[in-house]
């Protein structure tokens, strides 16, 4: 029988070098802001989600320290990325990072015209579609971070909320070139989620009317659940950012991921899953912070 350790590397290899097109749109104070775009190594069933699409902001003034370059990876059903652009754009262009807003699987461009919802086709009752998509979302994430790396050069930092940090933690298992990892109000195990929070009440009974179990879901979700492995990156190098309330993703869970990863930095806000939006300039001054001392 194959070790879990080695499983996870097969199901997620390393990806290519994307070929990555940028379309400058304007000029922002002395940044440029525009899209790029390239494609997924991943297929899936809709030619829409096989495309990767974001917005950059990318710093043009002349210096000798090198780039930093921030990766956000939004959360599940979205409908557009103010609530991250209000939380981080301003303070972070005030320090010159480089952004890119990273698309989900599923989710924005990528939403195909049968979803009723963003991210629905992402997590679902399906099983099989959802450990696919959330392998989409890790590869495609990771085939960027190369490729930034490559023409660039610098330090890459992911900043990942809810399901975004799911998919930011799971990328730092199997991808040693993240400098930093930010995870905020971040899920863990989605079988877990799925049976015991609001979040996944309707997907739940979907399952159970198909006479599918929990032991079966988590069985079958095991090489997607970060809590089952140790990351690749330095512990000094995570800040876990989680609210003490938050009945999306369960402080169980939470809990259980910081443990078994073995207690990296962690800021608990005494709040919901909505801290997300009441605590965003805290949450964009804890990261700053953070950030600071690191890069």
């Amino acid at each position: 029988m194959v070790h879990i350790e080695t499983q996870i590397y097969n199901f997620f290899p390393k990806p290519q070098m994307p070929d990555i097109i940028m379309l400058t749109e304007r000029n922002l104070s002395h940044y440029s802001v525009g899209q790029y775009r390239y494609e997924s190594e991943v297929n899936s069933s809709y030619k829409e989600n096989n495309y990767i699409t974001g917005k950059y902001y990318q710093n043009l003034a002349e210096t000798d320290e090198k780039p930093v370059h921030v990766i956000f990876i939004h959360g599940w059903r979205m409908k557009n990325l103010t609530k991250i652009k209000k939380m981080f754009l301003k303070q972070f262009m005030e320090f010159g990072y480089n952004m890119y807003f990273f698309t989900l699987p599923y989710h924005f461009d990528r939403t195909p015209e049968i979803s009723l919802y963003n991210g629905e086709l992402m997590i679902s009752a399906n099983i099989e579609r959802t450990l696919v998509a959330v392998k989409q979302a890790v590869q495609d994430l990771r085939s960027l971070i190369y490729w930034l790396k490559e023409n660039y050069g610098g330090k890459v930092v992911l900043v990942g909320v809810s399901l975004g940090g799911y998919v930011a933690n799971l990328t730092s298992i199997v991808e040693k070139e993240i400098d930093l990892l930010v995870s905020i109000m971040y899920a863990n195990n989605l079988a877990h989620v799925i049976w015991n929070s609001t979040t996944g009440k309707y997907i739940k009974q979907e399952l159970e009317k198909n006479r599918i179990t929990f032991k079966q879901l988590n069985d079958h979700w095991r090489l997607i659940t970060p809590s089952n492995f140790k990351p690749i990156i330095p512990l000094e190098n995570i800040l876990l950012i989680n609210g003490k309330y938050d009945l999306y993703v369960t402080p169980e869970d939470s809990e259980h991921f910081w443990q078994a990863w073995g207690r990296p930095n962690r800021i608990s806000y005494p709040s919901g899953h909505s801290g997300i939006v009441f605590n965003r300039s805290k949450i964009a001054r804890d990261v700053i912070a953070f950030m600071k001392q690191k890069v």
